[in-house]
């Protein structure tokens, strides 16, 4: 039972990473690369990617029982100023949900992401 919830959750942090790197917008260039800037586009697929991989760890870290202060966890994610206070309200949601976990059934310990780029 525990399973399923953690793959909602796994499926709900995809979708919504997936969601947020459309709302900031990709350059032109790093959407289709062209044969002349595929290292450039490589090195913009690994900062994305590392950016994601940043922002979902935060995300699922918000609902394990250790989790990090909200002001903490913002901190350490690179936003506009703008994104910053949209994820204030998404990430104190974030704990609340995390201890309502906990609360159910002793919530999750640990949360791993692990983000791959498709280039």
């Amino acid at each position: 039972m525990r399973t399923t919830g953690h793959k909602r959750v796994a499926a709900a942090v995809a979708t919504t990473a997936a969601t947020t790197l459309t709302l900031i917008g990709t350059p032109a260039h790093a959407q289709t690369p062209s044969p002349t800037a595929a290292p450039s586009a490589s090195a913009d697929a690994s900062e994305l990617t590392q950016l994601a991989e940043g922002y979902l760890q935060q995300r699922a870290d918000l609902l394990t029982t250790a989790r990090p202060a909200v002001k903490s966890a913002r901190g350490q994610v690179q936003a506009t100023r703008s994104m910053s206070a949209q994820m204030q309200d998404e990430f104190a949601a974030l704990v609340e949900k995390g201890q309502r976990y906990q609360e159910v059934d002793g919530g999750y310990t640990k949360a791993e992401v692990d983000v791959t780029s498709p280039m």
